[in-house]
């Protein structure tokens, strides 16, 4: 790349031109984390049971979860992925915040609770946002995909007793660089009610003292109260939200989960990929990267997108509340702001009933 091409490549992305030690995209993917020191060993998750899933319908991802050849070679797979990840360099990101440097002790944080694993984490997120855009953003007034937190996507399905207060810890959406849209191409003049932007994935951290690959492989034995609490609150964030794919990020390991077709919560659950890979190898950096890429902004087959099936949800597992007059509300402002309407689900009494204790209901002896 020469000099004059270089810089406006760099002026289109609105980032700075990188110090001398430069790095490509893919050398970014690979970069070291620090260790994090967990201060937690043991304890309770949250207490979720608005909706539950069986536990038997969990299943180990086949071998359709992408490997570090499948992802180094999608990298490659069109001119532009090829050109701002093993052309284009960049300086090493994880040096330009020096109020953070100065301040956070790197090489040993302290993780105590899930908001100080959330704090160690942010480096790992602007990093990881960073090499999002550079592979969804083509010039600077272009949309592109960010993760952020979960305010800003929340359409969502209309079944459900409590979904206004359930919130994944992370969510990824369209973004023009000052305010969330709802699709590559959407350029409202004034910024949509968060109400009105899918959310692509959905994403929550867990403590490994309190969560685990480990918990998901011995599922079978013992008592799975804990494990339990987790799957129905990361599953209802995925139907809730209508999406395929989501993810449990520890200070060790990331887990990736995919919904399957056919009815409610049959969900497939990766082994558990490091945070820091040895080199040629599975990172969570690089495994998150490419969900985002080729799923939430190519929406390759099969697609972020999975429609909710609350509607097939039981009884006994939370299911048959809905808020017709929520979904009326929300259409009638969707229809003044000239987007489509929303499909509404089967009327049924809006009325909260008296459900199973699903705590107890699936609580192994």
């Amino acid at each position: 790349m020469n000099q004059k091409v270089s810089t406006l490549f760099f002026r289109c992305l609105l980032y700075p031109e990188p110090p001398a030690d430069k790095k490509t995209g893919w050398e970014l993917l690979q970069h070291r984390w620090p260790h994090l020191a967990t201060h937690v060993y043991a304890g309770r998750n949250t207490v979720y049971v608005d909706t539950s899933i069986d536990l038997e319908s969990l299943q180990e991802w086949d071998n359709t979860f992408p490997t570090y050849q499948e992802i180094y070679d999608f990298s490659k797979s069109t001119y532009f992925l090829h050109e701002r990840f093993h052309i284009a360099q960049f300086g090493d990101l994880t040096g330009a915040n020096k109020f953070r440097n100065k301040f956070f002790h790197a090489a040993a944080p302290m993780v105590f609770c899930e908001s100080d694993l959330a704090a160690v984490l942010s480096p790992f997120f602007d990093h990881l946002n960073f090499l999002i855009r550079l592979a969804t953003q083509r010039t600077s007034n272009e949309n592109h995909v960010t993760i952020h937190g979960s305010k800003a996507a929340r359409l969502r399905r209309y079944g459900g007793k409590n979904k206004s207060l359930k919130e994944p810890d992370r969510t990824s959406f369209w973004h023009d660089g000052v305010n969330p849209r709802g699709s590559s191409s959407e350029n409202f003049a004034e910024p949509l009610p968060w109400t009105h932007i899918p959310c692509l994935l959905v994403g929550d951290y867990k403590l490994n003292g309190k969560f685990n690959h480990r918990m998901l492989q011995e599922r079978s034995q013992g008592n799975n109260e804990q494990l339990q609490m987790v799957m129905n609150q990361l599953h209802d964030y995925m139907d809730m939200h209508h999406c395929r794919f989501g993810y449990i990020i520890n200070e060790i390991e990331l887990i990736m989960f995919r919904r399957r077709e056919g009815e409610w919560g049959l969900v497939d659950f990766s082994q558990p990929i490091p945070r820091n890979g040895a080199e040629n190898e599975l990172n969570a950096l690089m495994v998150l990267w490419y969900f985002h890429v080729k799923y939430a902004a190519m929406n390759e087959e099969p697609g972020y997108k999975l429609d909710s099936y609350y509607d097939q949800c039981p009884e006994e597992l939370g299911g048959g509340v809905y808020s017709v007059k929520e979904s009326n509300r929300l259409n009638e402002e969707r229809r003044r702001l000239g987007l489509p309407e929303l499909p509404v689900g089967p009327t049924i009494r809006e009325t909260p009933k008296t459900t199973a204790n699903r705590k107890a209901l699936f609580k192994r002896k």
